[in-house]
């Protein structure tokens, strides 16, 4: 029988592209494809809506296989939201769970809006959900890193 977090994982918006939701003091936005601009000011709004004013918030991105490269417009999008949202985040933990030339771009991409963002928040980028999960609890979630790793993977009540 699979374990299952409690009820307190929430989904907040879902459809084809994405799938964004709440756990406790982390913001998981699970990207199948390209983001937009409406879906992004939505996983902004969820960003701030969950700090509440009263925390910080770890951001995890997972980016499947076969997502494409975002336009510059949704890169300069991803970067402001960064900028925007630096004095609630804890840190921003991106998951790319492949190799190779995908990896690469999406590495290098990460690592420049991040930089052109101008935002000190912790970012690191993973392979696996496991080593994401560790480094989550590492840097703000107070939970086990197993119970952290099937909240990334959105598995729960």
């Amino acid at each position: 029988m699979m374990a299952q977090l409690p009820s307190t994982l929430t989904m907040l918006a879902s459809d084809d592209v994405y799938r964004l939701a709440r756990w406790n003091d982390m913001v998981i936005v699970d990207w199948a494809g390209l983001p937009t601009k409406d879906r992004l000011r939505t996983f902004e709004a969820k960003i701030n809506e969950t700090a509440g004013g009263r925390q910080k918030v770890v951001v995890v991105v997972r980016l499947r296989p076969g997502l494409g490269v975002p336009t510059a417009e949704m890169r300069d999008e991803i970067t402001r939201v960064m900028r925007d949202t630096q004095h609630i985040t804890a840190g921003w933990c991106v998951l790319l769970e492949r190799e190779g030339f995908f990896a690469a771009t999406h590495r290098s991409l990460t690592a420049t809006m991040h930089l052109l963002s101008g935002s000190k928040v912790k970012l690191k980028v993973f392979k696996t959900v496991s080593e994401a999960a560790v480094w989550v609890t590492q840097i703000g979630s107070s939970h086990q890193s197993g119970d952290v790793a099937m909240a990334i993977e959105l598995r729960g009540g």
